[in-house]
């Protein structure tokens, strides 16, 4: 009995080594799952806005100038753009400028409840601009108009990048918008920090649109601002405070006379010896 009992211990474990041995052939012959790839960088090539855009004009010499360096810089553009025809076959600038500038309104307005409108805020605004559109918005009531165009949007930066691998590509552009807008910001309780609702002001601004153009389900999303050193400083917030409440002073009014009288009896002890 001992011996059949030896035996069949044996054969189990013959059986279940040849078990492992076949599982482990199996998981080797099945396909890794591939991992999405994921671009957290910031933008790449950025662009630079020429000083004294949206003042100067054409004919003047300034304007002249920043026309120049712009013709210089759109071949690599030229070049890149050809690159994301090849994914989005139906692209054209024109119509995106209209969109882009469509989302960045869309986005604004959104702002004005984040709560409620977290998810589409996603779907229009990439993972790392989304922190910064909503920093410090929390406790804050944001009223924002959209009042009208002064300019077209227009496309002035196109950049193609790669990422890990030359079919993993990444596209960004940047929009030139020059809008009138309306901006006025509340702290919790409902008092002005910022801006108002009435006055109507000019803005230009830079936008990066970012799109995953090798993956099929990749969509055009506000990656990022461009602010020039040249562009001048924002109004400083209005903030409220409360004054301190301090604790009166009590004086001891007898040992101050006793003091005064002690000081006078030593300044005319002082005259009279001069």
């Amino acid at each position: 009995m001992f011996v059949n009992e030896a035996s069949s211990t044996a054969n189990v474990n013959e059986a279940t080594s040849n078990v492992l041995s076949n599982f482990k052939t199996l998981q080797s012959k099945i396909p890794k799952r591939k991992k999405k790839k994921i671009f957290e960088g910031g933008i790449f090539e950025s662009f630079v806005p020429p000083e004294g855009d949206g003042v100067s004009t054409l004919i003047s010499s300034e304007g002249a100038k920043q026309r120049f360096s712009g013709l210089e810089k759109k071949g690599k553009s030229f070049l890149d753009l050809r690159k994301i025809k090849k994914y989005l076959e139906e692209f054209d600038v024109k119509d995106f400028s209209q969109q882009a500038q469509d989302i960045v309104v869309e986005a604004q307005t959104l702002l004005q409840d984040i709560k409620k409108n977290e998810d589409r805020l996603h779907e229009l605004v990439t993972e790392r601009a989304y922190p910064e559109l909503t920093h410090g918005l929390d406790l804050k009531t944001c009223r924002w108009k959209f009042v009208g165009s002064l300019e077209p949007p227009r496309v002035v930066h196109v950049r193609v990048t790669e990422l890990l691998s030359k079919e993993n590509l990444y596209a960004q552009i940047t929009i030139r918008l020059h809008t009138q807008q309306c901006l006025a910001i509340y702290d919790r309780f409902g008092r002005l920090m910022y801006g108002s609702e009435n006055l109507v002001k000019d803005v230009l601004e830079y936008v990066v649109f970012e799109n995953h153009i090798s993956n099929i389900y990749g969509q055009w999303r506000i990656h990022g601002k461009i602010i020039p050193d040249w562009m001048p400083p924002r109004d400083p917030i209005l903030r409220t405070y409360q004054l301190p409440k301090f604790e009166p002073i009590e004086e001891d009014v007898e040992n101050n006379e006793e003091n005064n009288e002690e000081d006078s009896k030593e300044n005319q002890q002082q005259h009279a010896t001069v």
